[in-house]
């Protein structure tokens, strides 16, 4: 294969920060964590070509790579000539002392180790890293600048670990590995080299650290513009002779599209547009076929901490009620993200108030009118029973967010999960970890208008005040029970969605009677009226329908409506936000309440001073 290397711009991000660090002198050992093992959009080389190929052309004559599963290769055969040579005829390691090749050996199923060649023997770690430490000093200077070497699965060689509880050999590969990377006369031999990991967080903590001596680069997912130079080069070039068709997307279409896949996926999904097999119905690459496929990618591979919710068709108009939420969304989100005013984007919604009030389907119908993927996080799944698990998995998904923007990240029922609270309060380091993940990523300014987080819980008061600052979650929306004009509303809208119809004076008589009800009550009893009047023939709910499905559905949580609602008011951080009468009460309450501090408080100063004229 051969890649253009005539224009850095379209070299992987990676690679330009690891250049302008290393010749500016700042490091000599990285970490790629990320997309490693992904492709490049430089004629579909993998990351990893593409690494020993650039590294080549920078005239290093030997880039030694080395796995746990395969030990020690190089990019070319004449590589490992030059190594040997490097090292010198005295520099060797008895082929008997690697178990595993001399049982390989043993059987036959493997070519036999040649007696000199101590690379091949060299497939333990701690062999392996003392070989490689030989090589990239050896000759000194004469091996200066020639030599590159890449660790690949640094998390199997030194995982993330407890120190206390590891071995002797892994504290040996530990030690050798922080050595390399403060070791300044390694650094003067300008030879590099690279730990490659899918999650930095797998890698042990000792080697992240700042003061490590090693420089963290991270390989993202590609971006649009990788996606689209990838696309073009796949249609155009790749399959010239084997065209494969778009059918009602562009280039650019399937380019965004895409956001949150590696180039991988992305061929994929382009294969299975050019299936040509006759019992399949789909020829061609449509919307529906990424979108099916890129929601089947990303549930295979989150599944346990990601749920993908899809966008509501109808958007808000497929809600019912909602209308001074639906009128914030427009104005205060949706117009400044058109208009360009990413700034003024809310970063993060907090949806108060009653169960059962649509908050699910308010984050389906906002994707839908937004143009954004909508993410639900899975919590309880999040937790792991080994030390750092649940942050490293909480991190993954915040990652992916990130990725899938622009994106609508749900988090519902927030209260019961550990990222409500600080462990200062709730007694619990992982909960402290898992908050103070939640508070970096929502104050990150750089997701602003990319991601927004949506979070839902009927009990705001148990939220750590810290989440509830400007910069995290800018709005707390209360979501009430539906007023008699908004639940006739929703009346109609369950009507059209469960395909029946409502008679005028039944729609009158449920709106009427349904105070305190939620959206799910509504759904609810629509539902039971339906059944009444299919099992009476009848196509259209009637009075006497209506009026026996609200003897029989009661709802549950009826008693508890007006503590919630409380609740929500409290919470509520702007009284634009609640429904007209309820802002003008909650105004004269707040004014009363404040005119009666200000009354205790004039008449505590009062008997103070009248004491202290006494005492004179």
């Amino acid at each position: 294969m051969t890649m253009d290397m005539s224009m850095p711009e379209a070299f992987p991000a990676w690679y330009r920060e690891f250049r302008k660090l290393f010749f500016a002198g700042a490091g000599h050992c990285f970490i790629l964590y990320g997309d490693v093992h992904g492709v490049t959009s430089l004629r579909g080389a993998s990351q990893l070509r593409f690494m020993q190929r650039i590294l080549h052309t920078e005239r290093r004559s030997i880039i030694a790579y080395y796995h746990r599963a395969i030990g020690i290769t190089f990019a070319l055969p004449s590589m490992r000539t030059e190594a040997l040579a490097l090292l010198g005829p005295d520099w060797g390691l008895p082929p008997s002392h690697d178990d595993f090749a001399a049982a390989l050996n043993a059987t036959g199923l493997a070519q036999p180790v040649a007696q000199g060649d101590v690379f091949s023997s060299a497939r333990r770690p701690r062999e392996a890293l003392s070989l490689l430490e030989a090589l990239l000093r050896a000759g000194e200077p004469e091996a200066r600048g020639k030599v590159a070497v890449i660790l690949d699965g640094a998390d199997l060689i030194c995982p993330a670990a407890n120190k206390a509880v590891m071995r002797d050999d892994q504290l040996s590969i530990l030690a050798t590995l922080q050595y390399w990377g403060l070791d300044s006369s390694l650094g003067l031999q300008d030879n590099p080299v690279f730990l490659l990991t899918p999650r930095l967080s797998d890698l042990h903590p000792d080697l992240r650290t700042s003061g490590s001596g090693y420089k963290v680069i991270e390989e993202k997912l590609p971006d649009e513009q990788t996606r689209l130079a990838y696309i073009r080069w796949y249609l155009d070039d790749h399959r010239k002779e084997n065209p494969i068709d778009l059918i009602d997307l562009t280039k650019e279409d399937l380019a965004r599209n895409t956001a949150g896949l590696d180039l991988r996926q992305v061929e994929d999904i382009l294969l299975l547009g050019a299936d040509n097999d006759p019992s399949h119905e789909m020829v061609g690459v449509t919307r529906l076929l990424v979108k099916t496929r890129k929601d089947a990618i990303i549930r295979q591979q989150y599944s346990e901490g990601i749920v993908m919710l899809d966008p509501l068709p109808e958007g808000f108009a497929g809600l019912g009620g909602m209308e001074q939420l639906i009128h914030f969304t427009r104005e205060e989100v949706i117009a400044p993200l058109r208009e360009g005013w990413s700034r003024e984007v809310p970063k993060g919604i907090l949806l108060v108030g009653p169960p059962g009030n649509g908050k699910t389907r308010y984050v389906e119908a906002a994707a839908k009118e937004l143009g954004y993927n909508a993410l639900s996080l899975r919590m309880a799944t999040i937790l792991g029973g080994v030390v750092g698990a649940s942050e490293r998995n909480l991190q993954e998904l915040f990652d992916v967010a990130r990725s899938l923007a622009p994106t609508l990240l749900f988090i519902d029922e927030i209260d019961q999960t550990l990222v409500a609270q600080r462990g200062s309060t709730s007694g619990s380091p992982v909960a402290a970890n898992l908050f103070g993940a939640l508070l970096t990523f929502m104050g990150d300014e750089a997701i602003r208008g990319q991601v927004i987080v949506v979070g839902a819980t009927n009990h705001p008061e148990l939220l750590d005040a810290a989440l509830l600052r400007p910069g995290r979650f800018d709005v707390i929306f209360p979501v009430l029970c539906p007023d008699e004009e908004a639940r006739r509303s929703m009346l109609m809208v369950q009507a059209r969605l469960q395909q029946t119809t409502i008679a005028p004076d039944a729609l009158s008589l449920i709106a009427q009677q349904t105070q305190h009800y939620s959206a799910a009550d509504l759904e609810a009893v629509v539902k039971e009226a339906r059944l009444l009047a299919h099992w009476n023939a009848r196509t259209t709910i009637g009075l006497q329908d209506a009026q026996e499905a609200l003897e029989n559905i009661r709802p549950g949580a009826l008693a508890l409506v007006e503590t919630f609602t409380r609740r929500a008011v409290d919470a509520c951080n702007n009284l634009r936000f609640l429904p007209a009468p309820l802002a003008t009460r909650e105004r004269e309450r707040r004014r009363a309440a404040l005119s009666a501090q200000e009354q205790e408080a004039a008449s505590i100063t009062s008997l103070s001073e009248a004491r202290s004229s006494r005492r004179i």
